[in-house]
């Protein structure tokens, strides 16, 4: 028997995905600091997964209302560039404390905060 779900279950479940990536690519670069192959593939799979989560999230919200996507899209563009000077900011604070290993805790902990979020959105949905 095949189980069929709603596709109210599905943006939720790909949110799950594209973060656990994202987790996956940080744990490939805090594990292997020192190797050059690591930093590619790590970068790549970020990469990946913050894409991912950044377009399933713009799909979700531009279903909300047709006639507000400017609005919605202006308001998640701001959110989304004061996330990113947040964690620039953190990074470089991050750096200054203990360099790259603070760096890719630091990274750790606002992926493994992402999953937690997605996580919990998927177990409400």
């Amino acid at each position: 028997m095949v189980r069929r779900t709603s596709q109210s279950h599905e943006p939720p479940r790909a949110q799950l995905l594209t973060t656990g990536i994202l987790v996956l690519g940080v744990v490939v670069v805090t594990l292997f600091p020192a190797s050059a192959l690591a930093l590619v593939v790590a970068t790549f799979v970020i990469d990946v997964g913050v894409q991912g989560t950044q377009v399933n999230n713009l799909a979700q919200l531009y279903g909300l209302d047709a006639s507000a996507h400017s609005r919605i899209n202006t308001a998640f563009m701001t959110i989304f560039f004061l996330g990113g000077a947040a964690g620039t900011a953190s990074g470089v604070v991050a750096w200054r404390m203990g360099g790259w290993t603070f760096v890719s805790m630091l990274l750790l902990a606002w992926s493994l905060a992402a999953l937690a979020v997605s996580l919990l959105h998927h177990r409400r949905s």
